[in-house]
């Protein structure tokens, strides 16, 4: 008997971990550049007071949990990829704002994400991060994590179709608010190029490129510098909507 339960909390211990891990490897936070040892303890500190509570009913360990060990890594997947496209939002606004003043060319390699960055995109990616961490976002998605073992019980096979569906409409949802929140570096700068291409035309002779990428690279500068508070308004409006959009992972994932 005691055997029997013993292994039955092993197969529940297997299950909440696949669901936290996936969690922890597509979630911004800790993020990329933690070290994995850290994110397998934060994966066992969440894991045994969950699997210590979870309703049980497994049995001993076989090969017929590796289909629910899928799904239970799909969903923390999920929830994960909430979160990350939120923070997207702002890694938008600074790759649009490198490409628009012509910083998008000195860029650095991420051994990371094995990704090329501006210094801009990581400044901006690097801020929207720390303004998530000071209001307690992570808090906020850890928790809704752990009650997500409550409202969709383990073992649950969610319907990937829908799933997918609704991870498409909050990556589209992100990618608009990103793009709002960049309209004024983006806008700025193409009314530059176009006041330059109008000199250009007019006096042909005259060597604007020596001025004209500085002038871009100010004006662009010092409208970052003046629309910081709106970037901290924007991203807040999407933090605060973050919950609901982890509800609407959660109805996915019930299959509702």
């Amino acid at each position: 008997m005691l055997t029997a339960l013993v292994l039955g909390r092993i197969s529940t211990l297997m299950l909440v971990m696949a669901r936290l891990a996936g969690f922890v490897v597509t979630s911004p936070f800790p993020g990329a550049h933690v070290q994995s040892s850290t994110k397998v303890v934060l994966v066992l500190v969440l894991a045994w007071p969950v699997t210590l509570t979870a309703d049980g009913g497994f049995g001993a360990p076989t090969l017929a949990l590796v289909p629910l060990t899928l799904s239970e890594l799909g969903a923390g997947i999920a929830m994960g990829l909430a979160f990350r496209f939120t923070l997207s939002a702002a890694d938008l606004v600074g790759t649009m704002a490198a490409q628009s003043i012509g910083l998008n060319a000195a860029s650095m390699f991420d051994p990371a994400t094995e990704a090329h960055d501006s210094a801009i995109s990581r400044t901006i990616s690097l801020f929207a991060l720390s303004f998530a961490l000071a209001i307690g976002a992570h808090r906020v998605v850890i928790a809704a994590v752990l009650e997500s073992f409550r409202v969709i019980p383990l073992g649950t096979v969610a319907p990937l179709s829908q799933v997918a569906r609704s991870l498409i409409d909050l990556a589209a949802e992100c990618f608009a608010a990103g793009l709002r929140m960049s309209l004024p570096v983006a806008g700025l700068a193409l009314v530059v190029q176009m006041a330059l291409a109008m000199v250009s035309r007019a006096a042909p002779t005259l060597q604007l490129f020596s001025i004209g990428w500085p002038m871009l690279l100010l004006t662009g500068l010092a409208t970052l510098r003046l629309s910081v508070g709106d970037l901290a308004r924007g991203l807040a409006a999407e933090l605060g909507a973050l919950p609901g959009r982890i509800e609407l992972v959660w109805g996915a994932l019930a299959g509702g």
